[in-house]
């Protein structure tokens, strides 16, 4: 079978890990510890192929996806020594995916962007015309076409809701599948869904769990106590972490749809049970 063309929008620790672990699966085939399927209708983990990336800091912009994943504030371990995708990483629209409150904190600690592109496509800064706005889908449409991507995967910050709607209207304009990894709602609104379904393109989201994450972590003591016959009244969840991702998240406008996603996951266990709080 041919391989499967994947796009990445955020260079950042979850691209980071995702490209390490294809990479490992790829060439440790018979390890699969660690991942919850290795094989989906016959493709594998050497099946993937990264082509390209899009990334607004200027330490990943313009390097190989390989360099640029290694870049500050990356901070994600390394699965592999060395990750050899070559597949280019350029530049893209801000929009709103960049929370003011970084702008405080040392350049390591957070992203590094370019005054011309923040002067010119932050919502901060600038009102994003919707003539900016065509003149830079075109850009990344162009450049998406180039590398015949297929697959379109969003790891942008949590709260970059126009930013993600952007790239889903890429993804609709072009026919490329959409998988939405933050918790932005386009998958589960029934008006972006609708608008994949009539267009035939499949779309996955939103929100993904990391591989051993806060949520997936709370979903099994939930089940736990479940099972051990106790009623769960309330559940509570501090995550403390120490990456971008975590940064860009005290910014509390930005964590409305973070919070909806959490709680979906555990109600879903009590609607299972019929219990309502």
């Amino acid at each position: 079978m041919s391989k499967i063309k994947v796009a990445i929008v955020g260079a950042g620790n979850c691209a980071k890990s995702l490209v390490e672990g294809v990479q490992f699966y790829t060439e440790n085939p018979a390890n699969i510890d660690g991942m919850m399927r290795s094989d989906i209708g016959g493709y594998q983990a050497k099946d993937i192929e990264f082509v390209c990336a899009f990334d607004i800091d200027t330490r990943k912009v313009n390097t190989p996806l390989g360099e640029a994943l290694k870049q500050r504030p990356n901070s994600a371990w390394n699965i592999v020594e060395k990750i050899k995708s070559k597949a280019p990483v350029y530049e893209a629209p801000v929009i709103d995916g960049y929370a003011l409150l970084m702008d405080g904190y040392p350049e390591n600690n957070r992203f590094l962007v370019s005054e011309g592109l923040r002067n010119s496509t932050d919502m901060n800064r600038v009102e994003f015309t919707e003539k900016k706005k065509a003149e830079w889908k075109a850009k990344m449409i162009s450049k998406l076409k180039e590398h015949e991507a297929e697959v379109l995967i969003n790891y942008l910050p949590v709260g970059s809701q126009k930013a993600t709607e952007f790239w889903a209207e890429i993804c609709l304009e072009t026919g490329i599948s959409l998988v939405n990894c933050i918790p932005v709602f386009i998958a589960s609104d029934p008006t972006w869904e609708n608008k994949f379904i009539n267009a035939g393109i499949p779309i996955i989201g939103d929100d993904m769990r990391s591989q051993f994450g806060a949520s997936i972590l709370s979903q099994m003591l939930q089940e736990l106590a479940f099972e051990r016959g106790h009623v769960v009244k309330a559940h509570i969840q501090r995550n403390v972490g120490g990456n971008t991702d975590f940064l860009n998240m005290e910014d509390k406008s930005r964590l409305k749809s973070k919070k909806i996603s959490k709680e979906n996951v555990i109600r879903a266990q009590n609607e299972i049970r019929g219990i309502s709080f």
